[in-house]
């Protein structure tokens, strides 16, 4: 209602269907506890509810958290491009590690998929990035974009380096205190000096 990403119950069914059809497992049962054991309502300002004056608000129901993740991101400010977001889930359904490569409608479902996925690397780009395939070597990729940026996407010849984002648009980065640990235990640093 007041957001133009999806609801927290909608993206624990994308999560699961994704996981479906990515991992060919069957997530009825993890559905099953999430829906029997649903959060409380809570008000919630989605970001089209902040651009109100006075803001807009909802009420929302949440699935409960998935226990044990650690998550960080690498803290780009002020803008989209760049973004990375690292989460460890040791309590997930897979031993499996995921890559994506896509923009704030995968990012919202990070949480979800760390039900099915051991590690994440999220690299917020239009663009698939070898480099950062070299030095994550996941099992499993996913690549999305909405449909806003379609006329606006490039051809991957015309990628930058993942890394050189916050660079190129003049952007500080702040990153979370767990970011350095989720990094050294999810990205092979020499693989990614020797890729671009």
């Amino acid at each position: 209602m007041t957001d133009s990403h999806y609801t927290p119950v909608a993206n624990m069914h994308l999560a699961a269907d994704v996981a479906e059809r990515t991992l060919h497992i069957d997530a009825s049962k993890v559905l099953a506890d999430l829906t029997s054991s649903m959060g409380p309502e809570r008000e919630y300002v989605g970001d089209l509810g902040t651009q109100c004056t006075p803001k807009i608000s909802e009420i929302r129901r949440s699935p409960m958290v998935h226990p044990q993740i650690a998550s960080a991101a690498n803290g780009v400010q002020a803008g989209n491009m760049g973004i990375m977001h690292l989460i460890s889930s040791p309590k997930s359904v897979t031993p499996r590690t995921l890559m994506i490569f896509g923009d704030s409608f995968f990012r919202s479902l990070l949480a979800e998929l760390a039900r099915y996925w051991r590690k994440i690397v999220f690299c917020r780009t239009p663009f698939f990035h070898q480099e950062m395939m070299a030095a994550v070597k996941p099992d499993d990729v996913l690549c999305g974009l909405a449909e806003r940026y379609f006329a606006s996407t490039r051809p991957d010849t015309e990628r930058p380096h993942f890394l050189a984002y916050p660079l190129m648009h003049g952007r500080s980065t702040a990153p979370d205190a767990m970011f350095a640990t989720l990094w050294d235990e999810m990205i092979d640093a020499n693989a990614l000096a020797l890729n671009r």
